[in-house]
């Protein structure tokens, strides 16, 4: 083991502080490097900060080591020393500098492939190139380990991490407006005060047409703020029909409340249609879509049969993805047992979705105190929230998508008055 005394590099001198800012909270002491204490040295240097996810049952204990000169070097060093478990890797530049997060199965067999002779990926190769150490954290489970991967991309934004960064990877929501004649609109943010939000989606490009064509088919105008609306229920003192602002009333797409031919409260009617559209209560305008564009096929009229195609294939697409959303919101409410280390079991207490805390397993009073206390605060949450920041949305998503790819999962959810009995059994003991 090096000694913590006597001169050190300089570049121990510039880390140190990285260290501190990294979130231990726990000084940094200089040491020196040598090949005999790459592994253990750099442990002290490198630190991926706090987590929702529990130490030692959830997080084991952090290992790394500087990348020699040398791959069989590299290699050699991850053969007697990265673990088989599953987990979350960093590299780092000579900096302190976090440059990428990744997460594996096999931490051993991931970090070995960055070694070897011709990586699979030209960009193994350059993370390696433009970094200078190794950091590794076993997680005992591999949804804690895609958690955990979210928190530090959202936390460093790596350079060299594309997928999951909150400014690249932005789900959206589908709102509709509270104009005089609402409409739908893409927002990729909401605030408390939104209604008639849903989401999050991914893929804005595909939601971005899906509005679009929520507008046409439901014909609801989207013309901006300074085109005058006028329903024939206002009162004028000359009643009169106005030019349309745009070709959209013309071709039927729009119900057009700028002519003042169109009554308020059927404008009304079709803003009603659209929210039970997107609540799930009512999705019969696929059917009818479904007609129209066979009886277009039939007339020959293949433009307006191919239109009307797209936006099947768009309001479905739609649907689906609505539909998953409430299901997970009604579904994922309660405590998710994942394995952890030590043989014991980590809660994931999920309220509407949404992940609100990680605890152990209570195996005495103690720990079913706090976890009662966990358990309570998630069951207390509103139903049905919205995810109002970026790092929760993507967090969102990860776990719909992990019961998506594993179904069966939903089968081991247990409601919160079942894991309330079990901490109250073990107080009561």
């Amino acid at each position: 083991m090096a000694s913590i005394c006597g001169k050190h590099p300089r570049w121990v001198e510039r880390l140190s502080p990285i260290a501190i800012h990294g979130g231990t909270g726990l000084p940094v002491f200089p040491v020196s490097i040598d090949e005999r204490s790459r592994v253990s040295s750099h442990e002290s240097l490198q630190a991926f900060g706090p987590s929702l996810l529990p130490e030692k049952y959830a997080r084991g204990e952090l290992g790394g080591m500087e990348i020699g000169a040398e791959r069989l070097d590299s290699r050699k060093i991850l053969r007697e020393n990265a673990p088989t478990s599953p987990g979350i890797y960093g590299y780092f530049d000579q900096n302190g500098r976090l440059n990428y997060v990744g997460k594996s199965k096999c931490l051993k067999m991931r970090l070995l492939s960055y070694f070897s002779k011709l990586p699979s990926d030209d960009k193994m190769a350059r993370i390696v190139r433009n970094s200078k150490f190794i950091r590794w954290e076993p997680i005992s489970h591999e949804l804690l380990a895609l958690i955990r991967e979210q928190e530090l991309i959202t936390r460093w934004r790596p350079s060299f991490n594309r997928q999951g960064q909150p400014e690249r990877r932005q789900p959206a929501f589908l709102c509709i407006s509270d104009r005089d004649a609402p409409h739908v609109v893409v927002s990729t943010r909401i605030s408390p005060k939104t209604r008639n939000g849903f989401g999050p989606i991914p893929g804005t490009g595909r939601l971005k047409e899906s509005a679009q064509d929520l507008n046409h088919v439901f014909r609801l105008r989207d013309c901006n703020a300074q085109t005058p609306i006028r329903f024939t229920d206002q009162l004028q003192l000359f009643p009169q029909a106005f030019p349309a602002g745009c070709i959209r009333y013309e071709i039927g797409s729009c119900s057009g409340p700028c002519t003042g031919t169109f009554p308020q409260n059927d404008y009304r009617d079709q803003v009603k249609r659209l929210n039970d559209f997107m609540s799930g209560y009512e999705n019969s305008v696929l059917s009818s879509l479904q007609q129209e564009m066979v009886e277009a096929s039939k007339n020959h009229a293949f433009e307006k049969a191919t239109m009307l195609r797209d936006q099947i294939r768009n309001l479905t697409w739609l649907d689906r993805r609505l539909n998953d959303l409430r299901r997970a919101r009604y579904d994922f409410n309660g405590i998710y047992p994942v394995t952890g280390f030590r043989k014991r079991t980590i809660w994931l207490c999920l309220s509407s979705s949404l992940i609100s805390s990680a605890v152990v397993l209570p195996t005495g009073k103690r720990l079913a105190a706090h976890a009662l206390k966990q358990i309570d605060v998630a069951n207390s949450v509103n139903q049905n929230p919205l995810p109002q920041d970026h790092p929760t949305v993507l967090m969102q998503m990860i776990l719909i998508s992990w019961f998506r790819k594993n179904p069966d999962e939903r089968n081991r959810l247990l409601s919160y008055p079942e894991a309330i009995s079990v901490c109250e059994n073990r107080i009561s003991r």
